[in-house]
């Protein structure tokens, strides 16, 4: 019988498939760079309910790696078959928190694509790892050869039980990755580190206890002896400028603002206070879609944004009040600067350099040098969660949020509550400088009647 041919009415299927190119393009190429990539290693540890991640640069018989150990719950071998081979696997999204006892943790993975970020860093894997009451198994993966595979069954990585003594006190996970595709100079660890620093929020909001449940430890080579905890500066828990407060899923702010000077006995002054959405949208420069939205509907949220003036008198005062070095206040603020957003306790933006300012607050600072306020003089953060804002998702390349009408508006919310700081700061800043002394005063102990 003849072939019935491919018609409107009669159309064939064709099956989609992958070529193991896919593994190099979601690994080395979504990735943006090599910090993102083991921050988000790092992301898989916290999903694990790990309290402690240890990330280390070293040389062993195989040559330089880099290695990122976890004391989380480990994986057992049918979780490496059906979730850590399968790429985006739905797993995070039908089991979104872990538990250890009563605690809870909301996983901040979902596409299933964070573990590729290996192949990024280097063309071999060795991942070790136990569950409870289970074998300790070992996975070896060559990302080069699996790219080089010119079939999607060709594609495969070994496992076999690990029979070295295990790296776990109980349970956890052991990534190594050999052949690096990069240099890991002085210079590139300073930016690691500042990118790690930033994954835990710098400070609490609303009761959130990110930091205190989980740390982050680094060892830049083999010299180093003991393992350095990364956790911000003294100085950034008293900020001379605060604001925080809670948005409600209607989009009203209630904000609440402090004025603490750093080293002077002026007087501390706070404000509260509130805005509704409609207030918010009165502004008629506003774009119409804006504008046309009733209810924003991306809250509830709760954010905190502390400021410096970073001026010369500004970065003095604070090295004077806590004995640090002037180029060491720079860098903390430099390291955390910005507004950073954080979904269930763990960094979502910025992800890289180029995306600290995704708010635009340097842009907009142009047009009022005095008053506004750039990012390298605030250090913010803005906590939502997967379960009560999910409109609010990230992309893909984990470097901006997807566009839709209530991702508009929260970015539109946060700007006017940076606007609100900046309306308080100002009134500060004026009544210090109408506070100065007159010309007169300034010599009103000199005299010349000694001299006379």
């Amino acid at each position: 019988m003849a072939k019935r041919p491919t018609s409107a009415r009669h159309p064939e299927r064709l099956t989609l498939g992958f070529h193991p190119r896919v593994f190099s393009a979601l690994g080395s190429d979504l990735v943006t760079n090599d910090l993102v990539a083991i921050t988000e290693l790092v992301k898989n540890a916290y999903d694990a309910f790990a309290s402690i991640v240890e990330v280390r640069f070293g040389t062993d018989e195989d040559g330089d790696f880099i290695e990122i150990l976890d004391d989380g719950h480990g994986m057992s071998r049918k979780i490496l078959r059906d979730v850590w081979c399968v790429v985006a696997t739905p797993y995070r999204e039908e089991m979104p928190k872990a538990r250890k006892g009563r605690r809870t943790r909301r996983a901040t993975g979902e596409k299933g694509l964070g573990r590729l970020s290996a192949a990024r860093l280097g063309d071999r894997l060795e991942l070790v790892t136990k569950s409870k009451d289970q074998t300790c198994w070992k996975i070896d993966a060559d990302w080069e050869a699996i790219s080089r595979a010119t079939r999607i069954e060709d594609c495969s990585v070994s496992i076999s039980r690990y029979e070295d003594n295990v790296p776990f006190a109980d349970t956890g996970t052991r990534l190594r990755i050999h052949e690096l595709k990069s240099e890991w100079d002085s210079e590139r660890l300073d930016e690691l580190m500042e990118h790690l620093a930033r994954l835990i929020p710098p400070f609490e909001v609303n009761g959130d206890s990110s930091r205190t449940q989980f740390s982050i430890q680094l060892a830049r080579s083999d010299e180093d002896s003991e393992l350095a905890e990364i956790e911000p500066p003294e100085f950034l828990n008293d900020p001379k400028y605060k604001i925080r407060g809670l948005v409600d899923w209607q989009g009203t702010i209630e904000w609440s603002y402090t004025f603490t000077p750093i080293g002077d006995d002026k007087a501390r002054r706070s404000k509260q206070g509130h805005r509704t959405w409609r207030e918010q949208t009165e502004d008629k420069l506003l774009s119409t879609a804006l504008r046309s939205i009733d209810l924003p509907k991306c809250g509830p949220f709760a954010f905190e944004i502390r400021a410096w003036d970073i001026d010369v008198e500004g970065i003095s005062d604070i090295a004077t009040t806590y004995e640090i070095r002037k180029q060491s206040i720079r860098a903390a603020i430099k390291a955390h600067k910005g507004i950073s957003l954080y979904r269930d306790g763990v960094l979502v933006l910025p992800k890289s350099e180029s995306a600290r300012d995704w708010l635009g607050l340097d842009r907009r600072r142009i047009s009022d040098v005095g008053k506004r306020m750039s990012t390298t003089q605030m250090v913010g953060y803005v906590s939502i969660s997967a379960d009560t804002n999910p409109r609010l998702k990230d992309t893909s390349d984990r470097e901006r949020l997807v566009d839709e009408k209530e991702v508009r508006a929260f970015e539109h919310i946060i700007r006017q509550i940076v606007v609100v700081l900046e309306n308080e700061r100002q009134k500060d800043r004026l009544e210090k400088e109408t506070a100065e002394p007159q010309i007169k005063e300034l010599f009103s102990a000199v005299s010349g009647k000694q001299l006379v």
